[in-house]
């Protein structure tokens, strides 16, 4: 029945980017609000052939049905905050000294300056709290989840009504398939997360390791000049790029 892939003390912190995880949350799939027949048809229209007859049987049991749809969301937000973890996880392995650097010692005319999209308040101790968060939700959700499997084991009697158990494993492998696939914006969205901030840390790098250099006022002058022509350079030559992509087809 288990779907294969795929307590903290208060503290005071300033909360990450509210307005991004508003969004993010608008791509996770939510099953609650379906009614049970709705989450049945959900299930039976990603049934294989072989299989129709005896799932199509075994969810006339309403019981059954609502157990099983409660387990699926209980699956549902455990991937979600899997998802959730991996990003945490990558963003407190990053370098600590950067991360100081960019959150403590570094002023903001030289984020600014240097064009670096990092938000302040991605600090190392925001990170952590962010962090412990999710896993604290996830050992949370994997107690529910014991919880629920073992109640759904006793209420239906599946050691011994074998047909039955086969049925729900059926049920939930096919669910994994509903829920991989309407979880890929989700999981996308954070992959392309990921990438940002290793390029926007990869650039905090590089401009560190040039400030650690301890640079002269026109060492500095000179950088910002041979910087902003690359970047010209690039713009100008991405709109070429573009303009023989697209304008051709206008």
């Amino acid at each position: 029945m288990i779907p294969s892939s795929t307590s903290i003390q208060p503290m005071k912190v300033n909360h990450l980017s509210k307005e991004d995880w508003r969004q993010s949350s608008k791509l996770i799939p939510n099953y609650y609000p379906l009614s049970p027949d709705r989450f049945k048809k959900l299930i039976l229209k990603a049934i294989p052939t072989t299989h129709y007859d005896q799932i199509q049987q075994c969810l006339t049991n309403t019981e059954l049905l609502k157990c099983l749809q409660k387990l699926a969301n209980l699956w549902s937000h455990f991937f979600q905050l899997k998802i959730e973890e991996d990003y945490w996880n990558y963003v407190d392995n990053l370098h600590l000294l950067v991360i100081i650097w960019l959150s403590e010692d570094v002023s903001k005319e030289i984020i600014q300056e240097n064009s670096i999209d990092w938000d302040p308040k991605r600090t190392k101790t925001n990170v952590r709290y962010r962090k412990t968060d999710v896993q604290t939700k996830l050992q949370q959700i994997e107690y529910n989840l014991s919880k629920h499997q073992s109640q759904l084991s006793s209420k239906f009697n599946l050691q011994n009504e074998t047909y039955v158990k086969d049925s729900i494993d059926i049920v939930m492998k096919t669910f994994t398939i509903i829920l991989q696939n309407d979880l890929n914006p989700f999981h996308l969205h954070f992959e392309q997360k990921k990438l940002l901030v290793h390029f926007n840390f990869h650039d905090a790098y590089l401009v560190k390791s040039f400030y650690d250099l301890c640079p002269t006022e026109e060492q500095v002058r000179i950088s910002f000049t041979l910087i902003s022509c690359s970047m010209l350079y690039f713009i100008f030559y991405f709109r070429f790029i573009l303009f023989n992509k697209f304008g051709e087809q206008n």
